[in-house]
């Protein structure tokens, strides 16, 4: 029974907030939802972003995935992924997401 509760509260816990963050093999896992944009567009300099929704943090994503949301922007998205150290951005600022799963959205978090 106690084992059934803290899964219950795992789950909860999971599932509340625009943006989550855990352990992943050792990386911090997140979730964002925002709208997409590309800068540099058609370039070698290429770099797909995300603006969060809910705290307005910039981030570039990486990754195969995150090429597969180029024709998505201008649309809100929920993105799950890794921050990582690794991948491309052309603002060196930003902190990156490498791309788990995505979903397009109309507003609403999934």
């Amino acid at each position: 029974m106690k084992k059934l509760a803290v899964t219950v509260i795992f789950l909860l816990l999971s599932a509340c907030g625009a943006s989550t963050a855990g352990e992943h093999h050792g990386e911090e896992t997140i979730r964002v939802q925002g709208i997409v944009q590309v800068l540099h567009s058609g370039s070698r300099s290429e770099t797909v972003i995300i603006t969060d929704d809910a705290t307005g943090e910039v981030f570039a994503l990486v990754g195969e995935m995150a090429f597969d949301l180029t024709p998505q922007y201008g649309m809100t998205t929920s993105v799950n992924g890794r921050l990582t150290e690794e991948g491309y951005s052309v603002r060196e600022d930003l902190r990156k997401i490498y791309v788990t799963d995505y979903a397009i959205t109309d507003g609403e978090f999934q």
